[in-house]
């Protein structure tokens, strides 16, 4: 299974794990989803950490709406329909703008003579 993520400024590909901006909007697309259940029980998504990120489901729950609320981390996780096994987890950091700048680093090239 694949979860992708999509913002404003693009579409990356089968995320695990990603850091975004606090107050950034953002689309998770699950690809393969056939048989899963995104939270234990109600079958509706959740995470670990609701202050995080606010949550709508779309697509018939293959896909959601999330706003990054809050900085914190948090764990999205997908499970198999007939067992509480985890098929996938998507582990979300939202930063503050400054914290992300402390993050960057800049990659010097050598000189070519």
């Amino acid at each position: 299974m694949q979860a992708n993520i999509i913002t404003s400024i693009g579409v990356f590909y089968n995320v695990d794990r990603f850091v975004i901006n606090q107050g950034q909007q953002f689309q998770i697309e699950l690809q393969e989803a056939e048989n899963v259940v995104i939270n234990v029980g109600s079958g509706s998504w959740t995470t670990n950490n609701d202050r995080v990120l606010s949550v709508e489901e779309i697509n018939d729950a293959i896909s959601a709406n999330i706003k990054a609320e809050n900085t914190g981390k948090c764990t999205i996780r997908v499970l198999a329909k007939d067992s509480d096994s985890i098929i996938k987890k998507i582990e979300v950091e939202v930063a503050s703008q400054e914290a992300l700048n402390l993050k960057a680093t800049v990659v010097k090239t050598p000189k070519e003579n």
